[in-house]
């Protein structure tokens, strides 16, 4: 029920963003086009088949393309690779995604994005065997931007991700160039 409920929440920004009037990006300083980013994440990752949970910072590389105030079409990309107590686990995963963006003001926006995540992870653990694999899944997150200038901004993220054998949330803040 809770996925089903984020899942909800996600959409439900992406549709109610690309919706809004066009007209009134033309009345504010909204730069479209292109955008890179760069940031960490603190990332939990289980792995139910061993009940084990693990926490680490994440490297998280983004950009996309801005293509109106209200929609934009970003891609990311996360790498974990840690080692904890009797677990080591490596993720790497790169997704597509359509992000529907709330102004609330010049400087400062809420949004929502639901895309596709391609993640390939191995998860060693001492008791029982690795799980091993790549996977195509949905990914979903919801955030905020502050712009510093109408090209720099910081953006705030969390995001969540669903395997068959391992699942994580990540929490991120990033520093954004928009082009």
């Amino acid at each position: 029920m809770q996925k089903i409920v984020w899942l909800f929440v996600c959409a439900s920004m992406v549709i109610s963003g690309s919706a809004l009037a066009e007209e009134q990006a033309e009345q504010t300083k909204t730069k479209l086009g292109w955008s890179v980013l760069v940031g960490f994440a603190n990332t939990k990752i289980e792995y139910e088949e061993h009940d084990s949970k693990i926490e680490d910072i994440s490297l998280h590389l983004g950009g996309g393309y801005r293509v109106s105030r209200f929609f934009s079409i970003d891609l990311d990309y996360y790498r974990i690779d840690t080692e904890e107590d009797k677990s080591d686990v490596f993720l790497s995963q790169s997704s597509l995604s359509a992000r529907g963006i709330w102004p609330i003001s010049d400087s400062f926006e809420l949004w929502g994005k639901m895309g596709f995540v391609y993640g390939e992870y191995k998860v060693t653990h001492d008791i029982n065997p690795t799980a091993k694999g790549d996977e195509t899944s949905i990914v979903s997150a919801i955030g905020a931007d502050y712009f510093v200038t109408p090209s720099i901004f910081i953006r705030a993220e969390y995001s969540n991700h669903n395997y068959e054998d391992i699942s994580g949330d990540t929490l991120g803040i990033n520093l954004g160039y928009l082009f």
